[in-house]
């Protein structure tokens, strides 16, 4: 294991651990908050603004709120926390970050399909989401390769596997690599985070930071 896997396995840890420590007087947001706090805003670039609010499009559209947004600076967030919203051409990703036995997905991929169908001028906006605990890969791969988790990218359950759709060919052709499955605990985590930085540094038009680092 390279030492970036390492410190990202040391991480998953250490966000399971705050998140079972803070369980018995946790508020809805305690999981997105360790994710962005410990893992998001020390890594994204400084003009992708993180936080929850829902998205908006040209029709006057509105989806949301999620729990986690990332979008770019040059577009104006109106209103702030949970009620803020953020014109849909300037999110690079939202992600859903809960208890694994509360994870929800469904619930998830059904605001992730209306989120795809707002009118927008890029590539449709990452979807994620992040379960504190574990998943069997096997039937988190069944449900993206179903109907109803088509419109979610990837599904991380921390500490344990991933499992991403390769739809934007990140890994390869789509064709060859529909899917990408990750089942080291640090591993699992470098990759999604890894990826959250590459899409959001592609939307600034910068190049992928740490591209010759990914083996470590």
């Amino acid at each position: 294991m390279g030492a970036i896997t390492e410190s990202f396995s040391q991480l998953a840890d250490w966000l399971l651990a705050e998140q079972r420590k803070n369980a018995a007087h946790r508020s809805s947001s305690l999981e997105s908050e360790l994710l962005v706090t410990r893992l998001l805003r020390p890594l994204l670039p400084a003009q992708v603004r993180i936080g929850p609010g829902s998205a908006l499009d040209v029709r006057d559209r509105q989806v949301g709120p999620f729990a986690i947004l990332g979008t770019i600076d040059s577009y104006p967030v109106l209103g702030d926390g949970p009620a803020s919203v953020s014109p849909v051409d300037g999110i690079v990703f939202c992600l859903h970050a809960r208890p694994a036995e509360s994870a929800n997905l469904s619930e998830f991929a059904e605001q992730c399909a209306r989120l795809k169908r707002l009118e927008r001028r890029a590539d449709p906006v990452f979807c994620a989401a992040v379960a504190y605990g574990p998943l069997s890969p096997q039937e988190v791969k069944e449900f993206l390769q179903g109907k109803e988790g088509e419109s979610v990218d990837a599904v991380l359950s921390l500490g344990h596997n991933l499992v991403v759709r390769n739809s934007q060919g990140w890994y390869g052709a789509p064709d060859a690599v529909p899917y990408v499955t990750e089942t080291d605990a640090g591993a699992a985590l470098k990759a999604l985070a890894f990826l959250l930085l590459q899409i959001s540094q592609s939307s600034l038009g910068q190049p992928f930071a740490l591209a010759s680092y990914q083996h470590l």
